[in-house]
């Protein structure tokens, strides 16, 4: 539904102007409400782990930290592909961020009701942003088919799973 309100335009015209070709695509306006969530729940789970155990809110922090670095300038380019200039690309990719605070002040003053809700939140955000992969995003990939570039995403791709997975292997040393 969201994409739907995103994508819709109200028109009687065919014929479109140069500026409107360029517009904005609506898989990056997508990307940044995606990432608002997102960056929203990675706030409460921020927060909620500092209540839970201040070890644990240290390395939930670091997990999220680490996560987001390589998320923020995937997201940055994701922004330029889809029509932002680099500068307003960083720019709302920067607001997008600010969710995060957002949802840690949400988690500190309404811990009950935000503990409970991220039941709701964490399939939303996951959600979104499997659904901006699989409809704009790998057919994107799918036109950039060469060998040179399936070597170059194969090895972004194991970069983010080998480095995920070198988090779970940090935290279990960080954790008695």
């Amino acid at each position: 539904m969201l994409e739907k309100i995103v994508r819709w335009r109200h028109d009687h015209r065919v014929d479109f102007t140069d500026s409107e070709a360029n517009a904005i695509q609506p898989m990056a306006k997508m990307n940044l409400v995606g990432d608002a969530i997102h960056n929203f729940v990675d706030g409460v789970l921020i927060a909620g782990s500092f209540l839970t155990d201040p070890i644990l809110g240290v390395t939930t922090a670091f997990a999220i930290i680490a996560h987001e670095i390589p998320q923020e300038i995937g997201d940055v380019g994701a922004l330029i592909y889809g029509g932002f200039s680099p500068k307003k690309a960083v720019l709302y990719n920067f607001y997008c961020s600010l969710t995060v605070v957002v949802g840690a002040i949400f988690t500190l003053f309404l811990s009950q009701i935000a503990e409970s809700s991220l039941v709701f939140l964490l399939p939303i955000a996951a959600g979104g942003f499997i659904y901006i992969a699989a409809t704009d995003m790998i057919p994107a990939l799918h036109e950039h088919s060469t060998l040179h570039n399936l070597f170059g995403q194969t090895a972004i791709l194991a970069s983010g799973i080998a480095f995920m997975q070198s988090i779970i292997i940090f935290e279990q040393f960080l954790l008695p």
